[in-house]
């Protein structure tokens, strides 16, 4: 079972709830017609290297990300990001905790919105969701934990431990 967990993106923290089942299932099959195309960029390498040890064919990789970003509307983009950020906390300065959703968002994510994009791979990462089962020896865990550097939260030296 998936259980809640803490972590701190550039100072922000959050806590990930579980996503449903039925939903999670939902939203892996739209993480992963958006992310295949993308990850058709990533040639060869070992099973036990980094993605970023593997041959990258910049031009597949474009091509990819053009794919998968003329896939989505921006009503489909945001009910994405909404849905993916159902039940996850946010910890306001002042340790408040405030559920994220449609109507606060903006004010949430107001200093920084790239956070919004670390903050859905940790989402998605946390509710095992194909895309970081299916690329060998974790590779894509290292690498978007290597592109997101986020921290654990509580962790006395910051630094997460990637399996």
């Amino acid at each position: 079972m998936i259980e809640e967990k803490k972590i701190t993106i550039d100072g922000m923290a959050f806590s990930l709830r579980p996503i449903k089942p039925l939903k999670a299932l939902v939203l892996d099959k739209q993480v992963m017609a958006l992310l295949v195309p993308i990850l058709g960029g990533f040639k060869g390498g070992d099973s036990k290297k980094s993605v970023l040890d593997a041959q990258l064919d910049m031009g597949a990789i474009a091509e990819g990300i053009t794919k998968a970003l003329s896939s989505l509307n921006d009503s489909d983009t945001t009910k994405l990001v909404v849905d993916l950020f159902y039940g996850v906390i946010y910890f306001d300065k002042s340790g408040k905790a405030i559920e994220i959703d449609v109507t606060n968002i903006d004010s949430i994510f107001a200093d920084d919105f790239s956070i919004i994009y670390k903050l859905m791979f940790e989402v998605m990462k946390h509710n095992k969701f194909s895309p970081f089962k299916l690329v060998g020896g974790g590779s894509l865990t290292n690498l978007i934990s290597g592109l997101t550097d986020t921290k654990k939260a509580g962790t006395p030296t910051g630094r997460k431990s990637v399996k």
